[in-house]
């Protein structure tokens, strides 16, 4: 039985992105260099749900049928599926890395210190979990 079943989808993606953000909070704060393996487990409970949970997602959405999908009366020969679902889903996380390595050299050295990274992605993880609240995970 998979903890997904156990606690629920929601418990379990909520629970990744807070760890990880308490993670790299204390890790921030401390800046001790014994912190970042111990605050590594963090990232990897992060990452492991990142990448399994909204392909998890997708694939019920469409078994479930929980969504209707918009057909083109003028074409009716385009029709999005799961292939085409999960390219996305895997883009997004790909294109949202791109866009910040526009930033962040400009965010430190505005703020003056490497450390923003760390407090930025302990900030941004919480805005994450909160944003996961309003996910449909069809538990």
């Amino acid at each position: 039985m998979s903890i997904n079943r156990v606690i629920g989808t929601r418990v379990v993606y909520t629970f990744s992105q807070i760890i990880y953000s308490i993670g790299m909070l204390i890790l921030a704060i401390t800046k001790l260099k014994v912190m970042i393996p111990i605050t590594s487990l963090t990232a990897g409970v992060m990452y492991s749900c990142l990448f399994t949970i909204p392909f998890i997602l997708i694939a019920k959405y469409h078994t479930q049928e929980s969504f209707q999908l918009l057909i083109d009366n003028d074409n009716p020969n385009i029709n999005r599926g799961l292939g085409t679902d999960i390219s996305i889903v895997s883009s997004m996380v790909f294109v949202a890395q791109f866009i910040l390595s526009f930033f962040i050299g400009s965010l430190i050295k505005l703020i003056g210190t490497k450390t923003v990274v760390i407090y930025g992605s302990s900030f941004f993880s919480f805005c994450a979990a909160i944003t996961a609240q309003r996910i449909s995970y069809l538990d």
